[in-house]
């Protein structure tokens, strides 16, 4: 139900941009438009000011696609109300504070992941995957529950506590403004594994072949929404 809920409201949001009165944000495109991109030699965690800089002069989708799109001005779908009720109207707003990405240089070293469940629906590799990528919840979820406070990155990416879970895996290339988005992501031997992985064009609105799933199970991106 999670996953035909996104789809359905992502593909009536494409829907929706084009109707009258949906305008652009002029005002965030100026802004971006004017901010110099740093110099990335490096890959950089989400976390750093460095990263910071970063994201204030990435353009993430073309100006008329649905994220950036005021949601002010976007018309009531006709079943709005039908929707909302399947969520449940008076559920609390909840997000994930844990989801985390890393940055990375235009040369990025690209190695193999093996896919081992969506073999079929995963973009063909190799993929920029630095040595840093964090796995959700790093570190900040880690941080704080006393049982795992002292786990490294490497155990984490490892899963040496058998953790299990989604294990999202983020990777963003700004000046190539690519995404790739992993789902169970995991250190195997001297390389890497995954259920599946979605690679977007943030230059594009263009969507992934029908059917096909993503990190978020829906066929949609993690990473406009972090």
């Amino acid at each position: 139900m999670r996953s035909f809920i996104a789809m359905f409201l992502f593909a009536s949001s494409f829907a929706a941009a084009a109707e009258p009165g949906v305008t652009i944000n002029e005002e965030r495109l100026k802004r971006l438009k004017s901010t110099p991109m740093p110099k990335i030699d490096k890959p950089i965690s989400f976390d750093t000011a460095e990263a910071d800089a970063i994201l204030a002069a990435l353009e993430i989708f073309p100006p008329d696609n649905p994220w950036n799109i005021p949601v002010k001005d976007w018309p009531v779908h006709p079943r709005s109300k039908e929707i909302v009720a399947t969520v449940g109207n008076d559920k609390p707003l909840r997000y994930n504070a844990d989801m985390n990405f890393v940055l990375v240089p235009p040369d990025q070293k690209t190695i193999d992941v093996k896919m081992v469940s969506y073999p079929d629906e995963s973009d063909k590799g190799p993929f920029p995957l630095p040595g840093i990528v964090p796995i959700e919840g790093w570190p900040a979820f880690y941080r704080r529950d006393p049982n795992l406070k002292d786990a490294t990155l490497d155990e984490v990416q490892r899963d040496t506590r058998n953790e299990n879970g989604d294990r999202h895996g983020i990777v963003v290339d700004p000046v190539n403004r690519k995404l790739y988005e992993f789902y169970q992501l995991k250190k195997v031997g001297n390389g890497w594994q995954a259920a599946c992985e979605a690679t977007f064009d943030l230059a594009s609105n263009k969507l992934r072949p029908a059917g096909w799933t993503s990190s978020d199970a829906a066929g949609l991106p993690i990473f406009p929404s972090i």
